[in-house]
């Protein structure tokens, strides 16, 4: 661990690709907030933090998080392509088949078919595998049947979730940076 003063817990947290976009995009600029990114960068060489790989490939280039991504975490990414995440991925598909968002109404082919091609079917299908808790920055919403959302299927797969501010208020990390 470096000058980071961090307290981890037990529990694995694995990243919607929006912890890492929004992040860099309004709220941690990577030149006026290093300490989140360092620490970020620490929790998932230990483990406390997962990137899959479908997230990976949603960080896409030219920007400055593309880069340092792929310089920083590029050995660390966790592979869907295991027998019992792609059994949970099966499952997570059933779930998004077969809900109804609202009474007497399913989601539209369209929204599962979207739901299945971007990472967060597979973001909760590793979750689901592994006992972790997706870190999403998408909110439950009132119920649609054109566009699935994140805790919609972990809520019905009984599968921890929460905000990015809420796992800092969870894990309450205390930044030292150099300057």
């Amino acid at each position: 661990m470096s000058q980071l003063d961090i307290e981890i817990s037990q529990n694995i947290y694995v990243l919607d690709s929006n912890f890492f976009i929004d992040a860099h995009r309004y709220y941690y600029d990577m030149n006026l907030f290093p300490c989140f990114w360092e620490w970020t960068r620490e929790c998932i060489i230990d483990g406390s933090f997962i990137l899959i790989d479908k997230v990976y490939e949603e960080i896409t280039p030219p920007d400055e998080l593309f880069i340092w991504t792929h310089i920083n975490l590029d050995n660390y990414v966790q592979s869907t392509n295991q027998s019992e995440i792609v059994d949970s991925y099966r499952e997570v598909l059933q779930c998004a088949t077969s809900y109804q968002p609202q009474p007497n109404a399913r989601f539209t082919q369209k929204a599962i078919d979207d739901f299945a091609s971007v990472a967060d079917s597979w973001l909760i299908a590793y979750a689901k595998t592994r006992g972790g808790h997706v870190v999403t920055n998408e909110q439950p919403g009132p119920a649609r049947t054109t566009k699935i959302k994140i805790p919609t299927i972990c809520s019905q797969l009984e599968v921890e979730f929460l905000t990015r501010e809420q796992l800092l208020k969870q894990l309450r990390p205390v930044f030292g940076c150099r300057n």
